[in-house]
This record gives structure tokens, C-alpha cells and sequence, in this order.
């Protein structure tokens, strides 16, 4: 159990150190309107700052401002670590409340101030967005229609939404950063086999929506800090698998709504959530992968359950983690290591994190 202990927080210390180092190239932008990636592999208009010389590879040479879309597949698009920075408004248009820097949503009455998709796939196949950070638009990355595609790498943030998948399936959101946007990542209308893996899903309303999609998988995340809910399953959303993250501080860590069903949760870390898991759900999903492999962690176990113990050695406690009548973890997780040291090693990437966007908003 040791050796998970030691995963976490290192995954949270690189995580941070990650996210510090995309934002050491965040630069002032220059307006030049949409840009598009053509079909035949041209650049429209020829002076965005975006070259190729192969019309596979698309690597930005300097900030771009505005949408790109994409028309063309088997590419990769490179952001190079600059910015494509869409426009909001400075003063709410329905209400006056100045708008603070980089906010896609007016603090004052709640309107969506940011217009546009940063970067806009429909119907595309096999294209790789990569090393950008994208920010102050609608929707940071939105795949339409799109399969075999990777969002790898970026640092996306201060949207209304981060990234958005749509009748969309296997796709991969890989290694990125997904933080300040209302919705982190939204998977929707039958949006199935996608991947989302290794991300810091921070400081969002919600960090993963997944609605009316199946057989998805959330894997190895750290999902922190989201306001309203870690990860949402919802209205048909079904067969998916949620393992190896880390859910911590988020008002819920997991919620499951009415109409979702046979969803597999296992080896997650559940920490001082407000809720750990609001199952509106009555419907059966699977919390542990069996004896001796376990179950999830619960900081609140030993609360609940204070006359448990644990399993000859096994990690596994005696006592199964109820969540409701037809739900509950047979085998929860006995603690990694003493739980006075949660706090300390949970500081430590926060206030890493917590340098990188005053930096940033800083610059």
C-alpha cells in the first residue's frame, strides 16, 4: 500500500511542476481572425502564425487569436506552448459587473461572456492537438463527429467549457491540464470508447460530465478543487470504467444520476470531498474489482467505521463502504499511510498550483 501512497503524491509534485512549466510561455496575443486548416493542407490566411512543411505537422510559431478550424485529417497540430486566446467582453452586457481577466463567465449574474471554440473539429479522423494553452473562448476544444483523436499535453483553461465531445468516439485526452472552466471535459450525445487519462482536471464547476455516453474510461487523473462535482454520470451514461484517480476536495467526488447503470469504480482515492458520492442512481454499479486487488479509499472510512479491521495483512478492510441499498465497495482500502500526513502532502501541489496561476495571470 506504501507504493500507491507514494504514486499519489508524486503524480500530484509532477502534475503541478507540469502545469508550471506550460505557463512560462504565456505571451500577450495579437488578433487575426479565424483561422482554418483546409482540407488540401493550406493555412487560411497565410500569415497566422502557424507553418508546415509537410501538411501533416501544424506547429504554431507565435500566439494566434480566435478559433482554428480544422478541415483536414491525419494531422498533428502543434502549439508549441503558445496560445490561441479568444475575445470576452471586459463588462457583462446583461448586468455591468466588470469581468476579471481570463473569466469566460461573468461573476456578477453568471452569462457566459466567451464566444467560440478555440479549436473546432467536425467530422475529422486522427488529428493530434498538442502543447497549447487555450483559453477565453465558449468551448476550449470541441470535437464534433470526431474519432482517433488525441488532446494531449495542452494547458486549457478559463473557458466556459474545456473540452467538449459530441457524437465523438475513440478519442484520448491525455497528459493536459483542465482548470477555471465551468465544465472541464464534457462527453455527450452518444460520445462512447473515449479515453481520459494522466490529466489535472482543477478548479472547475464540474471536472468530467459524462452524459447519455457509455463504455468510457477515467483513468489516473487527479480531479481537485471542482466546485460542483468530480465526475457526473448521467441520463444513459453506462459501461464506463473509473480507476486510479485521485478525487479529492470536490463538493461531490462522484455523482451518478437516474438512468445510468453498470459503471465500474475501483482503486480511486475518495479525500475530503464535501460528499464522496451522491448516488441519485438506485440502478447497480460495480465500487471494487475484488479480493485481494480492492476496492476505492475513503478518508471517511474510519469515521463510519471505527470498529473495522482490517484483513490479514491484506489492506483490505472487513467492513464493505455503503453507498446506498444496491451499491457499496466490498473491499475498501485501508489507508496508505497515517492520515496526519494527508494534509501536508495534499499542500504541497496546491500551493505549486496556486504560484503557476498567479504567475500567469501575472504576465
Amino acid at each position: 500500500m506504501k507504493k500507491t501512497a507514494l504514486t499519489f503524491f508524486t503524480v500530484c509534485l509532477l502534475s503541478a511542476v507540469f502545469l508550471m512549466e506550460l505557463s512560462f510561455n504565456v505571451q500577450p496575443v495579437k488578433a487575426n481572425g479565424t483561422i482554418y486548416i483546409k482540407a488540401d493542407g493550406s493555412i487560411d490566411p497565410p500569415t497566422a502564425n502557424i507553418t508546415s512543411i509537410d501538411d501533416v505537422t501544424y506547429t504554431f510559431t507565435d500566439n494566434n487569436h480566435d478559433e482554428i478550424v480544422v478541415e483536414r485529417d491525419n494531422i498533428v497540430i502543434d502549439g508549441a506552448g503558445y496560445t490561441v486566446q479568444g475575445t470576452v467582453a471586459t463588462v457583462c452586457p446583461n448586468c455591468g459587473t466588470p469581468i476579471p481577466s481570463f473569466r469566460a463567465v461573468c461573476p456578477g449574474c453568471g452569462s457566459i461572456v466567451a464566444i467560440g471554440k478555440g479549436i473546432a473539429l467536425s467530422f475529422r479522423s486522427n488529428v493530434t492537438i498538442k502543447n497549447t494553452i487555450i483559453r477565453n473562448f465558449l468551448w476550449g476544444v470541441s470535437l464534433n463527429s470526431t474519432s482517433q483523436s488525441v488532446i494531449s499535453g495542452n494547458n486549457i483553461t478559463d473557458n466556459f467549457g474545456g473540452v467538449l465531445l459530441g457524437y465523438s468516439s475513440n478519442n484520448t485526452i491525455h497528459g493536459s491540464s483542465i482548470a477555471n472552466n465551468s465544465y472541464g471535459i464534457n462527453l455527450e450525445l452518444g460520445s462512447s470508447d473515449n479515453v481520459i487519462q494522466g490529466s489535472n482536471i482543477t478548479d472547475n464547476g464540474k471536472g468530467v460530465a459524462i452524459v447519455n455516453s457509455s463504455n468510457n474510461t477515467i483513468s489516473g487523473n487527479n480531479i481537485l478543487n471542482n466546485t460542483e462535482v468530480g465526475i457526473h454520470l448521467w441520463e444513459g451514461s453506462r459501461g464506463s470504467i473509473v480507476s486510479e484517480n485521485n478525487i479529492i476536495n470536490n463538493g461531490y467526488g462522484v455523482r451518478i444520476d437516474l438512468y445510468s447503470w453498470d459503471n465500474v469504480l475501483y482503486h480511486n482515492n475518495f479525500i475530503n470531498n464535501t460528499h464522496q458520492v451522491a448516488p441519485y442512481s438506485m440502478e447497480t454499479h460495480t465500487w471494487d474489482d475484488g479480493y485481494p486487488s480492492g476496492g476505492n479509499y475513503w478518508s471517511d472510512y474510519e469515521e463510519k467505521y471505527p470498529f473495522a479491521e482490517e484483513l490479514d495483512g491484506s489492506g483490505i478492510w472487513d467492513t464493505p463502504y455503503v453507498i446506498n441499498e444496491n451499491n457499496q465497495d466490498n473491499y475498501p482500502i485501508v489507508p496508505e499511510f497515517p492520515s496526519f500526513l494527508v494534509l501536508p502532502l495534499l499542500m504541497i501541489p496546491t500551493l505549486l498550483i496556486v504560484i503557476f496561476y498567479r504567475r500567469k495571470h501575472s504576465m
